[in-house]
């Protein structure tokens, strides 16, 4: 082997492990039929399709929903030992809210000023995800070689569901936290 190739062949070897996060995320909308002398927030609470799961059957006016997905490419050396080469994660969601039909002016105007702090709230729960994909992605990254591809599988998923996890209960402190975003000024009154 000529001394270029084997100088190539260790840069390949020694080279970082590639990684791509793709994100696909919709906003969409229910319709609020709004009408004079009627609350907005009896309207919202009436035509919102989110419910709390469990006895309390809450209804709830916005929604943030998420996916990760996590997938990698690994590499087997001569004596067995694998590692990760490449990792894809994928997020995948979709943002729920009201949209006001009907109704007057001045209610026009505050659907208006709680929707952009309604909507602010809802960012939150996708940053939170964005945050998710990242650290699975970096966990996934950080991992070293392992013995075998079937150690490196399992550590390596039991890692990234780890994070999930830990980015599930921030999501949710965050909803404790904000009151699901009364105190970021998603409230209605009218």
């Amino acid at each position: 082997m000529s001394r270029a190739a084997a100088a190539l062949l260790t840069a390949l070897l020694a080279a970082p492990a590639f990684a791509e996060i793709s994100e696909d995320f919709a906003i969409r909308h229910y319709d609020v039929d709004a009408r004079k002398g009627r609350s907005l927030n009896d309207a919202v609470v009436a035509s919102s399709p989110i419910t709390a799961t469990g006895a309390s059957g809450r209804r709830f006016h916005g929604y943030t929903d998420w996916y990760i997905k996590w997938t990698w490419r690994h590499r087997y050396e001569a004596d067995g030992r694998c590692r990760i080469t490449s990792v894809n994660v994928s997020l995948t969601g979709s943002i729920l809210l009201p949209r006001l039909t009907g109704g007057t002016a001045t209610q026009h105007a505050t659907f208006d000023r709680y929707l952009t702090a309604l909507r602010e709230h809802e960012e939150g729960h996708r940053r939170i995800a964005q945050e998710a994909a990242r650290d699975i992605e970096r966990t996934l990254l950080m991992l070293p070689e392992y013995p075998d591809c079937r150690q490196l599988e399992a550590e390596a998923n039991t890692r990234a569901r780890a994070r999930l996890d830990a980015h599930l209960e921030r999501e949710k402190a965050y909803d404790r936290d904000t009151s699901h975003g009364r105190t970021q000024g998603a409230v209605l009154r009218d």
